[in-house]
């Protein structure tokens, strides 16, 4: 978790932003083991570099999303299966290479400040969106209710080497941003 971040989030659904209760472990300017504190809610733990605002659990989950919650599907999830998603659905041949393109052109030129990958899984279009936007000191933040899919999105951003995202386990129906944000 960049510290930068840390004054941009909240506790799940909004309120006053988050501040840092404690640093157990840090590299550079990465929390990677502590505690942030939110005034409205209480603690959350910050462990392998992955924010938790999720303590409890995601709560009610279907049976397809109960699936990412296992080990095997998060190690699995992005090659095979979604490196041929698109090719299957599409009936013709659609792999990373031919997909990254159309993701940059619908994005268009890229200004800074803070971008969010949604229902990240495992940060594909974050790692891809990350590297453009470090010129103009943009940050990005993979979001996702699995802590599995979450530590194969940092193994993957540890392992290409990107210094500007961060990681927070929620869920999308109580985003963690402050007004303004």
């Amino acid at each position: 978790m960049r510290t930068e971040i840390v004054e941009r989030l909240t506790a799940p659904g909004g309120g006053t932003p988050l501040q840092v209760a404690s640093i157990i472990e840090r590299q550079e300017r990465d929390i990677i083991h502590g505690m942030l504190f939110s005034p409205e809610q209480g603690l959350y733990p910050i462990r392998e570099g992955i924010l938790n605002l999720l303590p409890q659990g995601a709560g009610l989950l279907s049976p397809a999303q109960k699936s990412n919650q296992l080990w095997p599907t998060a190690q699995f999830y992005e090659r095979p299966w979604r490196s041929n998603t698109l090719t299957v659905f599409s009936g013709q041949l659609f792999p990373f290479s031919r997909e990254q393109p159309i993701f940059y052109e619908m994005l268009g030129d890229l200004a800074g400040g803070l971008w969010l990958d949604l229902a990240a899984s495992t940060a594909l279009y974050g790692r891809w969106l990350a590297p453009r936007l470090l010129s103009n000191q943009g940050e990005v933040i993979v979001l996702d209710y699995a802590w599995p899919m979450m530590r194969r999105a940092r193994h993957f951003v540890t392992q290409e080497g990107h210094p500007n995202i961060s990681f927070v386990l929620a869920r999308a129906e109580g985003l963690p941003f402050a007004t303004g944000s």
